[in-house]
């Protein structure tokens, strides 16, 4: 299917055509939208085929070949007016995932950003920008392979690795090319925090741990963390996904699902017994496996502080 773009006279176009098995092109109904310099992908949706298109600043809107109709805008797509570099890739679930990068904003203005939408959900999601902003680039796939099991070695990562090549920056054409690569398992982003980050004995303190995933695939995750023996655990654990976190003397534990572009937060309050007499600090590391052979440690400190060491010249 081929939409919009623009006419002798440089003016955007609405019309939609089909081109047919025997070479012959279709005229479809007319798009609510002229567009030029935008991004169309097309998917299947239980059978039916649906076309989603963006460029349009702060909306996207989808087109049903089967009944040849226009939905209505969605809100919340990518603020870009076009000029973008794009690709659409599946999650595991087979939802389509749009991604943008670059472009102009709905003024005009060229930007660095990098937006990810979910065409099933309506989802927008925010990554890192370019490091700069650029418009009127291309981009090309290297590799767009989405494993159903996630890969369980860091050797060989699996994920969506684009190459970007030229483009507009600052008014001037570049000749730049950068890569990106978008994992498909990422809990790199997962954080564990203390409330208050001071206490004395005999206080409680709650710990908050995100499990945040910001890749493409959902993940079974394993949490650990052993308490030391200056916090004693009160009451029991919770989590805000999946089942509860288990207890085990003084170690909690949980295995559960982190869909992508989710958080699960566990949280545990925990009472301060004492401290050590020369360091006052209480530490305890925690501990999370994304299921893929990578495992991060997030530590949390109660009454935290840095240690300056002397200097000693030497003459």
């Amino acid at each position: 299917m081929i939409l919009g773009g623009r006419n002798d006279a440089g003016e955007p176009l609405s019309d939609l055509w089909k081109l047919k098995p025997d070479n012959t092109f279709e005229l479809l109904a007319d798009s609510p939208q002229q567009y030029a310099q935008h991004a169309a992908y097309t998917h299947w949706i239980d059978g039916d085929i649906y076309m989603e298109i963006l460029g349009e600043p702060g909306a996207a809107r989808s087109y049903h070949l089967a009944s040849d109709t226009w939905g209505d805008t969605v809100s919340g797509a990518p603020p870009l007016m076009g000029y973008f570099c794009s690709t659409a890739v599946q999650n595991d679930r087979g939802e389509t995932i749009i991604y943008t990068f670059g472009g102009k904003d709905a003024d005009g203005n060229e930007v660095p950003d990098l937006w990810k939408y979910n065409t099933a959900t309506g989802e927008l999601t925010r990554g890192t920008s370019m490091p700069y902003p650029v418009y009127d680039h291309a981009c090309a796939v290297m590799s767009e392979v989405w494993p159903q099991q996630a890969q369980s070695s860091q050797d060989a990562p699996q994920g969506l690795r684009l190459l970007f090549f030229g483009g507009i920056s600052g008014g001037k054409v570049i000749s730049t090319t950068l890569e990106f690569f978008a994992p498909a398992i990422d809990l790199s982003s997962s954080s564990k925090r203390v409330t208050p980050e001071a206490a004395s004995v005999g206080e409680v303190v709650t710990y908050t741990v995100r499990l945040s995933n910001s890749g493409l695939f959902r993940t079974t995750v394993g949490f650990t963390d052993t308490l030391p023996a200056e916090l004693l655990l009160q009451g029991s654990p919770t989590a805000s996904s999946g089942n509860a976190p288990e207890v085990n003397g003084q170690t909690i534990t949980w295995s559960g699902t982190v869909t992508e572009s989710t958080v699960v937060t566990i949280t545990y309050a925990t009472m301060l017994t004492s401290t050590g007499t020369l360091m006052p600090s209480v530490v305890n590391a925690a501990q999370i496996d994304d299921g893929s052979g990578n495992v991060y440690t997030r530590r949390a400190f109660v009454n935290g502080y840095e240690v300056f060491l002397p200097l000693v010249l030497m003459h």
